[in-house]
């Protein structure tokens, strides 16, 4: 994503919050599509993913949550059926709560490779 961003600078010059807010959209689309998560719901004030079994099973639940917590403290880690739920209040948030998820589902493909 910082390649595409640096030739979009050269040729286009500054790029917009809304630009790079959809760049970072499209690459979570893409990361999500990566580790198989089919499931993410948002409501106003919270989001939340499921990981699959298979992708939970691979990942040690406190390394994750040490991760999740220096990105933003504000990430809620739960463990049922096999599957660990990650959740986001999205209230106050400082950023686009897109700038946290990337960063976060980045961390878990590295950690199931």
């Amino acid at each position: 994503m910082e390649k595409v961003k640096s030739e979009i600078l050269d040729r286009f010059g500054n790029i917009t919050s809304e630009m790079d807010i959809y760049m970072h959209e499209e690459w979570f689309s893409e990361l999500a599509n990566q580790l198989n998560i089919k499931r993410v719901k948002q409501t106003e004030t919270l989001l939340e993913l499921e990981l699959p079994a298979d992708i939970s099973d691979k990942i040690q639940g406190d390394k994750l949550f040490l991760i999740a917590y220096n990105i933003n403290p504000k990430f809620r880690l739960s463990y049922r059926m096999k599957k660990i739920y990650v959740s986001l209040s999205l209230v106050n948030l400082e950023k686009h709560f897109v700038y946290y998820l990337v960063p976060l589902l980045d961390e878990i493909k590295n950690m199931i490779a």
